[in-house]
C-alpha cells in the first residue's frame, strides 16, 4: 500500500529544498 499524504509530500517537497539549497550556498 503506497499513500500519497500532503503533509508527508510537503515534509519532502521542503527536505529537498533545503538540500538544494544547502548545496548551492556551498558552491
Amino acid at each position: 500500500k503506497l499513500r500519497c499524504s500532503p503533509s508527508k509530500a510537503g515534509h519532502l517537497v521542503k527536505a529537498i529544498a533545503v538540500l538544494q539549497n544547502y548545496e548551492v550556498t556551498r558552491g
